[in-house]
Parts: structure tokens; sequence; C-alpha cells
């Protein structure tokens, strides 16, 4: 409870991970429009769809495989979920659990993924480039100017994505692209 006196006091603790002695609780996005929240358990390989309005799991979205960003897209109500073991984002429709398709990228590795709805592109951090893909289309543009990353945001006042690209003491850096895809600049990071 971010107005609580004590200050962004806790009010709720959420088990989103029950299948392992050592649960996790990864990479997460919400949808304001839904009021849910998508949470990735990393190594488990799900997604958990939380309803926020009761602090309750909803669903459970078994992929199989060891799970990194989950993002929900309100333009087209799907949820996209980076696999990097599978060098894939796969769609899926949280309504009925299915996967719609799965957008893939030889070699990439995706990790960090952020959607700009308002023109259906993500942005990918893949492990030594950054790629857009086209959601409507599926097709994909590699970019190698920033080398990889792994958290990938989009901000919509501002039109951008920027992507944290940590990678040793000389090569991080913050990368930023325009809501295209197109590279901006880039600022030397600390690890």
């Amino acid at each position: 409870d971010a107005a609580s006196p004590q200050f962004m006091q806790v009010i709720d603790d959420v088990a989103v991970d029950t299948s392992t002695t050592s649960p996790t609780a990864d990479l997460m996005d919400y949808s304001a429009a839904g009021r849910r929240l998508f949470v990735g358990t990393a190594s488990s390989g799900s997604v958990v769809m939380m309803d926020t309005t009761t602090d309750k799991v909803v669903k459970t979205f078994a992929f199989g495989s060891p799970v990194e960003q989950p993002r929900f897209d309100p333009a087209d109500g799907k949820l996209y979920v980076t696999i990097p073991h599978k060098d894939s984002i796969v769609e899926l429709d949280p309504s009925s659990g299915k996967v719609v398709r799965t957008l893939k990228q030889a070699g990439c590795r995706p990790t960090g993924l952020a959607i700009n709805p308002s023109r259906q592109l993500a942005m990918v951090a893949c492990s030594g480039s950054m790629t857009v893909f086209n959601l409507r289309t599926g097709l994909d543009e590699i970019s190698t100017t920033v080398p990889g990353g792994d958290i990938v945001a989009y901000d919509s006042a501002v039109d951008r994505f920027t992507v944290g690209s940590s990678h040793g003491p000389r090569d991080s850096a913050v990368g930023v692209f325009d809501g295209s895809g197109r590279f901006v600049g880039m600022v030397a990071a600390p690890p």
C-alpha cells in the first residue's frame, strides 16, 4: 500500500510458483484494463495470471521451458512471452490459454521485451543484438547497434524504447530507440 503511513507497507503476499522447493517470481507486466498481473516464474517455465482485485492466481500458462519477460499488449489483448531456450516469443490468448503463434529468431535467445501498442511493434533484447518484431505481420528486423540486453521498456509519452545492456565494465550501456524501432542513441553505463 503506497498510501500507508508506514509507506509501501506489504498488504498481501501471493505464492505464484508452488511447483518447486525454491519458488520464483521474476519479471512481470500489468494490464490495467483487465486488472491482471502476469508474472513469469523463470526456470519453472510458466506465467501466472493474477486478478489484482482479489490477489488470487486465476490461471497458469505452462511453456515447458524457462521463461523471461511476459508482456500484455492492450491493442490486441494478447500476452507475449520470451522463451530464450526456444529462440521464441510466444503469443498467447490469455482468455483461452491457447498459443496463437510463435515468433522465431534463430540465435536470438530473447530476454527483455517491450511493446509499442499503437504501432504493434515489439522490441526484443537478444543475446547479442536487438530485434524489432512487427506483431501484425511477424516480420523482424535486427539491430546490432546495442549489443543485446536484458530489460526493455517502452514509454508512450515520449514514444521511446529503452534497453539496459549490461555486458561488462567497458561495454555496458542504456540504448534508446524511437517508437518505430530506429536507433536514437546509447549512453555508457556501469554494469
